[in-house]
């Protein structure tokens, strides 16, 4: 007996939000934000499904910058 289409889609979807959630605390107790900034992130990533944690973790995505150039000396 295969399960309904609509019930795999909720599955899914409960499933990417338990992990996006999981990995945004983490992120979130890694990087120790300070004050409001940080108790309005975690509100955020806890009180929004799928887009709270989708949102934080885009929102604190890591910059990358150009490699400093070295001096031949």
């Amino acid at each position: 007996m295969m399960p309904v289409g609509y019930d795999v889609i909720w599955s899914i979807a409960v499933v990417t939000h338990l992990v996006l959630l999981l990995v945004a605390l983490r992120r979130w107790f890694t990087d120790q934000p300070a004050g409001l900034a940080g108790l309005v992130g975690a509100v955020i990533i806890v009180a929004v499904p799928l887009v709270g944690p989708l949102a934080y973790l885009l929102s604190r995505r890591p910059v990358r910058r150009a490699p400093a150039a070295q001096s031949d000396a």
